[in-house]
């Protein structure tokens, strides 16, 4: 692992994923049962250099974890394996480590049933809100403000997910969009040549269709373009 200069505005804050790294180094560490429940583990200066990072990245880190519960810091003496954690950690965390072929498995089958319900039993005020986001992202877009334009696309999915009135979908969904962010992101920044305009045309084109099918109740139609939507994310065939 590189540390790399963070950027601020509108470019890749790398701080965060660089933090979020070292969040995922530290699990594994867990993980491998190489440190009990209640032992104590490196300093931040050596997990430091076990990693090439430095110390306030890890100290970032370890207070992650600990807000999950699976570190304890004892003032004075260290940071230790808490005791009652058993390997588990919340599921916002565990996505972090998700490789980009799990996002687009977990997306295609999440979202795809999303859409479907969402056809079936959405309201006027569900497909305000979904015309809502679509058009503040396009203005992001047309304005260049990237972090905007990501923001709304998420929230367009998530009105998507609200419309389908489960419960558990939302809320899973929902721990779902900080991945979700991240990925758009990626394949945003993975395409720099595209002009932006034709980004722009594209993108309203494929949510004007998702929520065309929504609106028109069509269930097996929004789960067709959903799913097609996203293996063109990822350039894979579905």
């Amino acid at each position: 692992m590189t540390q790399q200069a963070v950027v601020e505005g509108h470019h890749i804050v790398r701080r965060r994923q660089l933090v979020d790294e070292v969040i995922t180094c530290l699990h594994e560490l867990l993980a491998s049962g190489q440190y009990k429940e209640g032992d104590k583990i490196p300093t931040e200066a050596k997990l430091g250099e076990m990693f090439t990072v430095s110390r306030t990245t890890v100290r970032e880190a370890i207070k992650v974890l600990a807000n999950t519960g699976m570190l304890e810091v004892q003032q004075g003496r260290g940071t230790f394996v808490a005791k009652r954690c058993a390997g588990k950690e919340p599921l916002e965390r565990r996505l972090i480590r998700a490789t980009e072929p799990e996002v687009y498995e977990a997306r295609l089958l999440l979202e795809t049933d999303i859409a479907r319900l969402a056809a079936q039993r959405r309201t006027d005020e569900d497909l305000r809100k979904m015309r809502w986001y679509m058009e503040e992202s396009a203005t992001a877009l047309k304005r260049g403000d990237i972090n905007n334009y990501l923001s709304c696309d998420v929230q367009f999915h998530v009105a998507v997910a609200v419309a389908s009135k489960n419960a558990v979908l939302v809320d899973v969904y929902s721990a779902f969009t900080d991945v979700l962010h991240d990925s758009l992101r990626r394949s945003w920044e993975q395409n720099p040549s595209i002009d932006i305009e034709q980004r722009r045309a594209a993108i309203l084109q494929s949510h004007e269709k998702i929520y065309q099918a929504i609106y028109e109740a069509d269930p097996d139609n929004a789960a067709r373009i959903t799913a097609g939507l996203i293996g063109e994310m990822y350039k894979i065939d579905v």
